[in-house]
């Protein structure tokens, strides 16, 4: 097991995009030391860096985590408390998500706490989702003197006109740019709503036969494809995506069975590839799937063996766990090139987080991403000498906005 190490160091791994080259591979994400398992509940755009929970026995003990193919896994502050992560933005700067005896919810940019700052009159803020950049969370909070679905940005926390007062709701999902948002309100029947400034409140509906649930749990980068899960028939729910143009599209189910509970967790930035679960009583109880036009409805498992040769030795990762509680967590990168979710450890029985890379990931210092830290990269770097204003310049390796001697150290350090 990797040790743990700085926040810091993890950090500037994070935000240098260019970073050990991992090819088509599987990896296992490993819990803290003296842990027990691990869920990852968000990662990068890029697939760089992840970020989750690991828990010692029980979901009481838990301890918020980020982790880098260089740094392994390594626990954010959290004040000595127990603490969990939500969600991840896509720049990989911004962790969301609690810590127990701080009241609302916290963030981490770039490996820093913060309790989340709101108006007089607001608390218990829960946290579910991120934009791209932090700017925009959404969750759920004691707002206006009831729980009501909210977003917060730096102007503190607002509503969504429209909720009906007396209902449950909260906000589950946000686009890139925070300008589009979904949730859920439970007041005759639980369904989901999508919101913009300019249209206001917008309810969904469900698919043709259901009537009392539908909900979205993700969005293409810029909201124009959602996903998540409706109502059908009695006690059934289908895998469905939602687009203003087409509304409701019901995503097959590949397990066939009369009684079923599925769902789309995950989506690309460009809307093109989908994952999440299938359950049912026949063949199998559990399974983790992808779904893109060309190719339809398949195992994720297979999927990623097929199209990219991935060799995932003894591990199976449908979610369908013969040890116990089956799991249903699984999401693929903005630029839908990684994949990660939880499935059960083929030794242990216990819950073990992964993630898949389809395409190389360079690890810091590698600007050529060759596999190698050697005098080629070296020369990109002094190339680049000087101001760096530019988020995407690689050589700018800590971040600062200028390529210097600090980022020269850096890549000497990581030399070889």
């Amino acid at each position: 097991m990797r040790k743990e190490r700085s926040i810091a160091l993890a950090m500037l791994c994070a935000v240098s995009m260019s970073t050990v080259a991992l090819a088509q591979e599987f990896v296992q994400i490993e819990p803290l030391d003296g842990d027990d398992w691990i869920r990852v509940r968000g990662i990068s755009a890029d697939g760089s860096v992840a970020a989750g929970t690991s828990y010692a026995g029980s979901w009481a003990n838990g301890r918020a985590i980020m982790w880098t193919p260089e740094t392994g896994t390594v626990a954010l502050a959290s004040d000595g408390n127990n603490s969990y992560v939500a969600d991840m933005s896509a720049d990989g700067t911004t962790i969301i998500g609690g810590v127990s005896g701080l009241g609302n919810a916290v963030r981490w940019v770039n490996g820093v706490m913060e309790v989340l700052p709101v108006q007089p009159g607001v608390s218990d803020f829960g946290v579910i989702a991120v934009n791209g950049d932090g700017s925009v969370i959404v969750g759920e909070a004691l707002y206006e003197g009831e729980f009501t679905a909210v977003k917060w940005t730096s102007e503190g926390v607002s509503g969504f006109d429209g909720i009906k007062r007396g209902a449950y709701s909260f906000a589950t999902a946000v686009s890139e740019d925070g300008n589009v948002i979904t949730g859920l309100s439970e007041f005759d029947a639980a369904e989901g709503f999508r919101w913009t400034a300019a249209t206001g409140l917008e309810w969904l509906g469900f698919l043709p036969g259901g009537s009392w649930h539908s909900t979205i749990v993700s969005m293409s980068a810029d909201g124009s494809v959602m996903g998540g899960q409706s109502h059908v028939s009695p006690d059934n729910f289908a895998a469905a995506i939602w687009s203003q143009s087409a509304g409701w599209t019901e995503i097959p189910s590949i397990i066939p069975s009369s009684s079923f509970a599925n769902a789309i967790q995950s989506i690309s930035g460009d809307g093109s590839i989908m994952v999440g679960y299938n359950t049912g009583s026949s063949p199998s109880a559990w399974a983790t799937i992808m779904y893109d036009q060309a190719n339809g409805v398949r195992l994720l498992q297979d999927a990623l063996e097929q199209d990219y040769d991935i060799d995932f030795g003894d591990w199976d990762i449908s979610g369908n766990n013969p040890f116990g509680t089956n799991v249903a967590n699984v999401g693929v990168s903005s630029d839908g090139k990684t994949f990660y979710g939880s499935t059960y450890h083929p030794q242990t029985g216990a819950e073990a987080s992964w993630i898949a890379y389809t395409e190389p990931v360079c690890v810091a210092s590698d600007l050529n991403c060759d596999g190698s830290v050697d005098v080629l990269d070296l020369l990109i770097l002094l190339g680049d000498w000087g101001a760096c204003p530019d988020s995407a310049c690689p050589s700018d390796l800590n971040g600062d906005g200028t390529v210097d001697v600090l980022d020269l150290l850096t890549l000497l350090g990581n030399w070889g």
